[in-house]
């Protein structure tokens, strides 16, 4: 889990993350998590209801869940860069109710191989994932609806972006989703807008 801190503490260095005063623009630090509300509907789906309670072992054993984070997909308006679709995955993994509830039952996340030798060129430390495969993926995809509105004159001056992150676990080996979640923020800017 110390991958996913030193993720968002570098998102949070990079002025790109940050959020524009005064825009709808989005980035990476915008993407608000409800990690409350999504453990909660973690905890009341099906799938994990059966899943009894244990500490998770030094080494995975057969029954363990081992599940691999994908970097958001981009569908909104804006461009993403890899931060910044990396930065939402990193604070709902790392949010603490959530790595709680995950590790009570004894579920393991890791990245992507393919997306590890990129971290550890930022200088980021990836530890070692875990000796089984993967048996369920998490992704999670961006949507934006875009209102625009005339407030004082003929010309757009106010603009309000609604964006939509859909989350969902997936088992690998059936493709069955076996629990999905959602998070919904708006931002307003206000002012001629050109673009």
């Amino acid at each position: 889990m110390a991958l996913w801190a030193a993720m968002l503490a570098a998102c949070s260095a990079v002025a790109a993350c940050a959020p524009t005063a005064g825009t709808t623009r989005l980035g990476g630090a915008d993407i608000a998590i409800d990690g409350p509300r999504l453990r909660q509907t973690l905890a009341d789906a099906p799938y994990f209801a059966d899943r009894p309670i244990r500490p998770r072992t030094p080494s995975p054993t057969a029954d363990e869940m081992v599940i691999v984070a994908r970097e958001l997909e981009n569908r909104s308006n804006d461009r993403l860069s890899a931060s910044d679709r990396w930065a939402p995955v990193a604070l709902l993994i790392n949010d603490s109710g959530v790595r709680a509830f995950l590790n009570d039952r004894g579920v393991r996340v890791m990245l992507p191989p393919e997306d590890v030798a990129q971290v550890r060129a930022l200088g980021i430390d990836v530890p070692e994932a875990p000796s089984m495969a993967p048996t369920h993926t998490l992704t999670g995809v961006v949507r934006t609806i875009t209102r625009q509105a005339a407030l004082v004159s003929s010309v757009a001056d106010a603009r309000k972006d609604v964006t939509l992150v859909e989350w969902t676990l997936t088992d690998v080996r059936t493709r069955e989703v076996v629990w999905s979640g959602r998070t919904e923020f708006a931002r307003v800017a206000r002012g001629v807008v050109a673009d």
